[in-house]
């Protein structure tokens, strides 16, 4: 593998497990509860602005990432808005507690019927004793418009405003609601609050407990908590509460859960991020590792074996009748390409060219030599026995071809 393609994917490696650490220590913060982080929080059905005015107002507001069974002892007030994971009915009987020993539910859906008929019948049940006044029986926020706007924008002032005894739903004159589902109160609710379309805010007693039922969720989400009053009167109504404000996260898919390692996997997004890092590793191997070099040369056998060597030899001397002249053609291509494979230069002796090729044709230096003096010795005093000569000629075969290569070493 050449220099360059190294460091390509050197550098793609790099880039790959930079980008698994980040979206790593991105899920850290999204699980730990980062109100800004997720992209429901911060989608157009969210409620991160509303969750933030509020706490930019002074009120003790909090993300709820744990099934209803687990409801925090200080919890006052639970906004359960539009889930879309199933509610267990375990979940249900002990929101019903709640919510029966004194807890404020505000509930929202586009219409609220359907939602509370999928669940339970007791958000919907009669009531012995309906309150027409209920809003205007609890302490709220004394908030105006522009006292809101300025919360939503932090960096126009303060955030602090003063708590009031005087009532609720203060300087709400308009609310806008598209109103996707229409709500059809139950007997026990009371209209709180309407709109040109309808119904937005309707409520009732359940035990010494509150039902609060907001007809559309544009009313608290970031696309339309803006739009006229709306923020004004969700401001109203969490101030009522006389604790802590919690917002339901783990019905739209956040749940806290083990923050080590075994709680990054269990995490969707984690495997991803290992998976992410695995390639990288991979990259870095495949980057600095021998293996994957080019590849070696397969093993070519030659030709012709000794016996068709050996053969062709007795055909030339027979056909020319010319011992010396066979045996010199063969004496001379053996020292040529011995000469060839160690790349001797000049004009070696035997015994130097036989100590530069001994292991290159599967013979002992002193083989070699003894075959090259036997060949020469032949045609300086003749050759008159065709055996000697087919022998002669058989030892300078195997002198000249090279010898088949163990498992991984590379032909010389």
């Amino acid at each position: 593998m050449s220099r360059t393609w190294k460091w390509v994917l050197g550098l793609a490696a790099v880039l790959v497990v930079a980008n698994g650490v980040v979206a790593m220590v991105q899920s850290r913060g999204a699980a730990e509860g980062n109100p800004d982080f997720s992209s429901y929080r911060g989608g157009r059905q969210g409620t991160r602005a509303v969750f933030n005015t509020l706490r930019r107002l002074g009120m003790d507001v909090r993300r709820h990432e744990a099934p209803l069974t687990e409801l925090p002892a200080d919890c006052a007030q639970l906004w359960l808005m539009n889930p879309t994971q199933p509610i267990a009915h375990n979940e249900m009987d002990a929101l019903q507690s709640w919510v029966h020993s004194g807890g404020q539910l505000v509930v929202g859906y586009s219409g609220f019927l359907p939602f509370a008929s999928a669940y339970s019948t007791w958000l919907q049940a009669p009531e012995a004793s309906p309150f027409p006044e209920l809003l205007e029986a609890r302490p709220a926020m004394d908030l105006t418009a522009a006292a809101v706007t300025t919360a939503i924008t932090p960096e126009k002032g303060s955030y602090a405003f003063p708590l009031t005894q005087e009532g609720v739903l203060q300087n709400v004159r308009l609310l806008f609601a598209p109103l996707n589902g229409t709500m059809e109160l139950a007997p026990a609710y009371v209209p709180l609050a309407r709109s040109e379309a309808g119904t937005v805010l309707a409520g009732r007693l359940f035990g010494d407990g509150v039902i609060l039922a907001i007809a559309d969720l544009d009313i608290v989400s970031n696309a339309g908590c803006t739009e006229a009053d709306n923020i004004v009167l969700t401001c109203n109504i969490a101030g009522m509460a006389e604790g802590a404000v919690y917002f339901d996260e783990y019905h739209h898919g956040f749940s806290v859960g083990p923050m080590g390692p075994v709680g990054l996997i269990q995490r969707s997004r984690a495997l991803g991020v290992l998976g992410a890092i695995a390639i990288g590793v991979l990259f870095v191997l495949v980057a600095v590792g021998s293996r994957f070099g080019r590849p070696e040369e397969p093993y070519v056998p030659p030709r012709r074996s000794q016996l068709e060597y050996v053969d062709s030899v007795a055909q030339l001397y027979r056909s020319a009748a010319a011992r010396q002249v066979a045996l010199g053609g063969l004496y001379q291509g053996a020292i040529r390409r011995l000469s060839g494979a160690v790349r001797a230069s000049g004009d070696p002796d035997h015994a130097q060219l036989a100590r530069l090729a001994a292991g290159r044709v599967g013979m002992t230096a002193r083989d070699i030599e003894e075959a090259l003096d036997e060949a020469r010795d032949l045609l300086d005093r003749g050759c008159d026995d065709d055996i000697t000569l087919l022998r002669a000629a058989a030892r300078l075969a195997r002198v000249s071809q090279p010898s088949r290569p163990t498992p991984g070493e590379r032909p010389r």
